[in-house]
């Protein structure tokens, strides 16, 4: 891997331009089976962006490739640099893939097969509300220690719909919405192993997850969509996949969730 930079300005305000190139990297987890080989790829990075420009790796048998950008917004096209704070951090990211295997460590075959995955996301987060918090404060937010803990569930309301062998289709067919921003459909054929999965997000609220993390003043949405479809090895028993085929139908649940859980430290 190698480094190319310029470097000006201050310490308080630095100014630079950076290119990073990456070359036959490899990594391998030591308790993941997972082997990271042939990464190569450029990225730029300047004071209020990083640019993944191409970046692609072998997977253990599988092809991977991201890219992307990220870039911080000042508010009124001010520049970093010019002493204003921080408004927004906006991250625009394609992923995309090809004969991914992921196999469980005590097992010799794969698992799970994805032979394709795209996926094209976009995440918007507020900062402008973000200030550091005071010992005091944290200590006052963090109570005694058997106290209890609120936070917001992500999920407010909750529609799935599961249907067996329906349309002429074997199988299992399952579509959720959740708030109506995640729309989830997956279809899973037991018989051939085979599934198709696509999920879409229309500014998702990330604040439940945010608020979590300890970040109750960082704001954020989540657009963009995920869609993979492959083979996934369950070991099902024949009995059972021969007695789903005669079954057919559909279950409807519809749900309303509370907006916080209460949790002890």
């Amino acid at each position: 891997m190698t480094v190319e930079a310029d470097v000006a300005g201050t310490v308080h305000q630095p100014d630079f331009n950076a290119e990073v190139n990456v070359t036959d990297l490899a990594w391998q987890p030591e308790k993941l089976p997972l082997a990271v080989s042939g990464m190569n790829g450029r990225m730029t990075l300047s004071p209020d962006r990083v640019t993944i420009h191409e970046l692609t790796t072998q997977i253990n048998q599988g092809r991977v490739t991201l890219n992307g950008e990220a870039f911080a917004d000042f508010g009124d096209g001010n520049p970093p640099g010019s002493g204003k704070k921080m408004k927004a951090i906006t991250a625009a990211l394609n992923l995309s893939g090809s004969d991914i295997t992921l196999p469980v460590a005590d097992k010799e075959t794969e698992t799970v097969w994805m032979e394709s995955l795209a996926s094209s996301v976009k995440i918007h987060l507020d900062v402008s509300q973000l200030q550091e918090v005071s010992q005091k404060q944290t200590r006052d937010s963090a109570g005694p220690p058997d106290s209890g803990v609120s936070s917001r569930i992500p999920v407010q309301s909750i529609m799935a719909v599961l249907g067996v062998n329906q349309a002429e289709q074997q199988g299992l067919d399952l579509s959720v919405t959740l708030d109506q921003t995640i729309g989830l459909k997956a279809s899973f054929n037991p018989e051939t192993s085979q599934f198709d999965i696509h999920t879409e997000f229309a500014g998702t609220s990330l604040d439940p997850f945010l608020e979590t993390a300890g970040l109750s003043s960082v704001f954020g949405q989540l657009d963009g969509q995920v869609q993979t479809r492959g083979w996934i090895d369950m070991n099902l028993p024949p009995q059972v996949t021969e007695q789903l085929k005669p079954a057919k139908g559909a279950l409807q649940v519809q749900a309303e969730v509370g907006d916080r859980f209460q949790s002890r430290r």
